[in-house]
């Protein structure tokens, strides 16, 4: 009798100890990372009623806003890498004047391989050492986490351009490889949200530093990201160029449709209009809808 009441007070006992150890484990999975704060919802918090929207936080704050990379159609082999070699690809990196120094990079060479991963310099200049050999450029490769700290706010210059040209590498002749450039863009303004077809539509942006005019294209779209539904309204080739920061479509015989989704893009053009730098580019993005 005496042993079975000895076994039933440590089975309460050890009952006891499982039940703490486990509200232990479950106050620490709803404790903060400084070990005060709560973020149980509902269990350790209190609800608080909250009587207007929040603002919502941008996706572009604090971010690299361009594209981390670009190849063309003939680049096919996205897995191989190009041992290095007693030749060099050399190139620069620069937003604006300033060099880009600690971006992590790499290019497509010859449809078929990346080189390896080099570091931009003091200088932003670059070197990648291949073999020696002919080599074309099919594209280029950015380190996604160091260009949100490096170009903050940035995107591709519009005058990157990617040579079709065949390099051809010794170990005293040098290729050269991609230079490099990223700008601020040119930041839209209106319209936002709803827009009215019987309205007159104004489209307008931000003056940009050294812009002399610049140039639209817009795209209609049957729903956001509905990319077979899409047609360009205006593009680069036939849309007006203007000294101004906004466009008037009914002045230019541009008419929305009710029930259509909008999506616009702003280039800005130095005196001999050429793009010096552009709108920032959200994929499958629109920038307002028609309605009656």
């Amino acid at each position: 009798m005496q042993r079975k009441t000895i076994n039933t007070i440590l089975l309460m006992l050890g009952s006891a100890i499982a039940g703490i150890i486990i509200f232990v484990a479950v106050v620490n999975r709803f404790m903060g990372p400084d070990g005060k704060s709560s973020r149980a919802i509902g269990l350790f918090s209190k609800t608080e009623i909250v009587s207007e929207a929040p603002p919502i936080k941008s996706d572009e704050e604090g971010k690299y806003l361009g594209s981390v990379g670009q190849v063309d159609g003939r680049f096919v082999n996205r897995n191989n890498m190009l041992a290095a070699g007693k030749g060099r690809i050399d190139g620069n990196v620069s937003a604006g004047p300033i060099p880009v120094s600690g971006l992590r990079l790499r290019l497509a060479l010859n449809e078929a391989v990346w080189s390896e991963w080099v570091v931009t310099d003091a200088l932003g200049k670059y070197s990648i050492s291949v073999p020696t050999g002919e080599y074309r450029i099919n594209g280029y490769d950015l380190d996604p986490e160091l260009v949100n700290k490096l170009l903050v706010g940035k995107i591709e210059s519009p005058r990157n351009a990617i040579s079709r040209d065949i390099l051809k590498v010794s170990e005293t002749v040098h290729g050269r490889g991609i230079d490099l450039d990223f700008v601020t863009p040119v930041v839209k303004v209106a319209p936002t949200g709803a827009v009215k077809v019987s309205a007159p539509e104004l489209i307008s942006w931000k003056p940009y530093p050294g812009a002399s005019k610049y140039r639209l294209s817009l795209t209609e779209w049957n729903r956001p990201a509905d990319y077979q539904s899409q047609r360009r309204l205006c593009d680069w080739s036939n849309c007006p160029s203007v000294v101004g920061t906004q466009i008037d479509l009914n002045a230019h015989g541009i008419k929305l449709t009710a029930g259509k989704y909008y999506s616009y893009d702003i280039d800005a053009l130095d005196d001999l209009e050429r793009a010096i730098s552009r709108s920032q580019y959200g994929v499958g993005r629109t920038d307002f809808f028609a309605v009656e």
